[in-house]
Order: structure tokens, then sequence, then C-alpha cells
């Protein structure tokens, strides 16, 4: 896991999206570089911090991005199955005219 002493955004930019880094104790973030850690989904694990804690942050992400997975399939279900309605319907009216 990588240390910093400060965060800055160029630092933010380069860390790999879901990526866990350690702020040493004291350490500063700048504002710029939290917004784009929270973009990036970058966890930041203070020093001194318990390690259950880190990892029950990265569980936390992990099951957020698996329960947004599955949403998204369930919407573009329900959306082919409207498209399917609306051909449907189209073909209908078509025919009766």
């Amino acid at each position: 896991m990588k240390t910093f002493e400060i965060i800055t955004e160029s630092d933010a930019r380069v860390l790999e999206r879901g990526e866990t880094v350690m702020l040493a104790q004291g350490g500063h973030i700048t504002p710029l570089a939290a917004d784009t850690l929270k973009e990036r989904r970058v966890t930041v694990v203070r020093e001194g911090q318990a390690p259950d804690a880190a990892a029950a942050l990265e569980r936390t992400a992990k099951q957020d991005a698996a329960t947004r997975t599955a949403r998204r399939a369930q919407v573009e279900a329900e959306l082919q199955a409207l498209r399917a309605i609306d051909d449907r319907l189209t073909r209908l009216a078509t025919a009766g005219s």
C-alpha cells in the first residue's frame, strides 16, 4: 500500500480506480485531491486506523459496486422488455391500418 505525507490532485490522478492508499499521521489531502479521490473511488486509510476498518471500507465499496452492476442489469432487462412491447404495438398499429 502506498503511503503519502500529502496527497495532491496530481497524485490522485495517477492512482488506480478503487485503489487503497495510506495517509501518514499528520498528513494532508488538498481539496481538489479529495474530489479526485472520491471520483476515482480511492480509499484513504489514515495511519493508525484499525486495519479492520480499512478492510470494512473496501468491502463496502465492492458491495456497492456489485449492487450497482446488478441494478444496471435489471434496468437493462426491463428496458429491453419495454422495447419489445413497443415493437409489438407498432406492428399491431401498422397491421390494422
